[in-house]
Order: structure tokens, then C-alpha cells, then sequence
């Protein structure tokens, strides 16, 4: 299934007051997005996601909820595969918020955002956009046969750069420590991840 238009997309909208889920509805409906599914709650959440036509693309998941809170989602959805992508749509304050977006980036969740409730026609569609750069073709994984010679040489080329991950404390909300990571810019494997690629060093 091509994903590039917003009526293509198919949302599920995680909240346990009605009158938001109705409202965020209709903002969805009215920027062209008509296929949504509803929870009261994160087991109703994850009951619709086990089911084999769920199909969905974008979970649009308050924070604050009882029985399952969306702080709990974020763990369950970790353990799945195929996870639709994430945004979390909350009344919170930031520093909650940022430390939610941060444990699920830290699971390896497709966050596209954290909208303040209400949300705008604006933010939605931006979040929706979104989607279809996640869902652009991906390059194949490639086992890469380099030399310590090219190693060498990429490193006086200045081509390993460092991508700085921050971590944030869950109890405070504030920023703890930050996580180095290395990148190769590889003039021909492009950009070297490491998680993503096998590379074999020729000593």
C-alpha cells in the first residue's frame, strides 16, 4: 500500500475522555483523515493493535490515563513488531512529556511528536506528513568489506561525526546524561549506523 495522502492513513486515537477523542475526530476528519479507530484506555489500545486487520499507521496516545497509563503504552509497544509510529497527545507539563518521548526513543519507537491537548488542524496534519517520510523505501541492509586502510583514510577525511542522544531522568523530567554515537559518512555505503549495517574490517 503507497502511503502519500492523508486520507490514506489509518489513525488510532488513545484517550479516556470522550469529549477529546470526539474533537480530535473531527480535526482529523476535517484535514482529510477519515479512518481512525478509538480507546478509552492503553488495554483497549493494545487489544485493537492484536487485531489482524488493525492496519494502523499513526497512534495518537494521551499520557494520562487511567488502568493504563500512556508512560505503560510506550513499554508494551516497545516488545512488538511493527509498531505504527507514535505521537503523544497530552495535557501534561514539558518536562513530562520530554521524558515520555525520551523512553520511547530510547525503545527504538517512531516518535513524530507531542502535541498539547487541544491539538490544532495545524499540528495534526504536520504530525501526518510526517508519516510519509517514515514510510519512504529504506536501503537494503549491506554486509561492507572495508580495509583498515579505509577506515584510516575516513578519518583524516573527517568523515565519523558524532550524534548526541540525550537522556533524560524520569522522576525530575530533566536532562541526565548524553549518549555519543558514532556515524561514517561513507562516500560510497553513504551514512554507516553500525545497528543497521554489518561491517567487516579487513586487517
Amino acid at each position: 500500500m503507497a502511503h502519500n495522502a492523508v486520507s490514506e492513513y489509518r489513525v488510532l486515537l488513545v484517550d479516556d475522555e470522550p469529549f477529546i477523542r470526539a474533537m480530535t475526530a473531527r480535526l482529523l476528519t476535517d484535514i482529510g483523515c477519515t479512518k481512525f479507530l478509538e480507546a478509552g484506555n492503553g488495554r483497549e489500545a493494545l487489544a485493537i493493535l492484536d487485531q489482524p486487520d488493525a492496519h494502523i499507521d499513526l497512534i495518537l496516545c494521551d499520557l494520562a490515563m487511567p488502568d493504563m497509563d500512556g508512560v505503560e503504552i510506550v513499554r508494551h509497544l516497545a516488545g512488538r513488531k511493527g509498531c505504527p509510529a507514535l505521537a503523544f497527545l497530552s495535557g501534561s507539563d514539558s518536562g513530562v512529556l520530554r521524558a515520555t518521548e525520551a523512553l520511547a526513543r530510547a525503545y527504538r519507537l517512531r516518535i513524530l511528536g507531542c502535541l498539547a491537548k487541544p491539538a490544532s488542524k495545524d499540528a495534526l496534519r504536520e504530525v501526518l506528513e510526517h508519516i510519509s517520510v517514515e514510510y519512504q523505501p529504506k536501503a537494503r541492509s549491506l554486509d561492507i568489506n572495508i580495509t583498515e586502510a579505509d577506515l584510516g583514510r575516513g578519518i583524516e577525511a573527517g568523515e565519523l561525526c558524532l550524534y548526541y542522544q540525550p537522556k533524560v531522568s524520569m522522576a525530575s523530567g530533566a536532562l541526565d546524561s548524553v549518549e555519543a554515537l558514532v556515524r561514517w559518512n561513507h562516500p560510497t555505503h553513504g551514512l554507516v549506523t553500525g545497528p543497521h549495517r554489518v561491517v567487516r574490517v579487513e586487517c
